[in-house]
């Protein structure tokens, strides 16, 4: 964008010295500051759209962080990217797994989603089933929305499992459908003999 506007601002320039001087100029130059106004209102509405379109996290930060931070297992996290960002625990990339791959703990994927969905697709609900029959997860987060169908199938394998319990349900502000507020719902592996 910052080389667009060096070129944009030298085409101008060299737009209006080229204009004869007088009322010609003044025409050309109130053109040119026409035609830039649309990109500049085009690319402010969309910078101000991306930055302020995603749902507020923080309390779905605040309530992984010390789950998270005071656990060594493998974590399950429908989008960690943000989870990974903001928590000391993010640095240990192996520990974490989201609803498209399972990371092994030598840091080897499971296989993911398959070829035809590309890298966006959701993983293998049957994989998915044998890891959390197993009490492989820790800690389990999912909010129901990019991999909507695979969710509700882990919800299932979660709740045939009696070790996993639900810690927290989140919300987090306002969901891809609109002004509807997502949940996050957080479950943890707490094995009792």
């Amino acid at each position: 964008a910052w080389f667009a506007a060096i070129a944009a601002g030298y085409a101008v320039d060299r737009f209006v010295a080229a204009a004869p001087a007088g009322n010609k100029r003044t025409i050309t130059c109130g053109a040119c500051v026409v035609a830039l106004s649309f990109p500049v209102t085009l690319g402010f509405t969309q910078s101000w759209v991306f930055s302020t379109s995603w749902p507020n996290s923080s309390a779905f930060i605040a309530i992984l962080r010390p789950l998270a931070d005071n656990s060594t297992g493998q974590l399950l996290v429908e989008d960690p990217s943000i989870a990974e960002y903001y928590l000391p625990a993010g640095s240990r990339w192996m520990r974490w797994s989201s609803t498209r791959n399972i990371t092994l703990p030598s840091g080897a994927p499971t296989g993911g989603p398959s070829d035809k969905a590309g890298i966006v697709g959701p993983g293998n609900a049957g994989t998915f089933a044998l890891y959390i029959s197993e009490g492989y997860f820790s800690l389990i987060a999912l909010n129901f929305t990019d991999t909507t169908s695979l969710d509700h199938a882990l919800a299932a394998d979660i709740h045939r499992n009696r070790h996993y319990h639900t810690i927290e349900v989140v919300p987090y502000g306002l969901g891809p459908a609109g002004p509807t507020p997502g949940t996050w719902v957080i479950w943890q592996y707490q094995p009792r003999s």
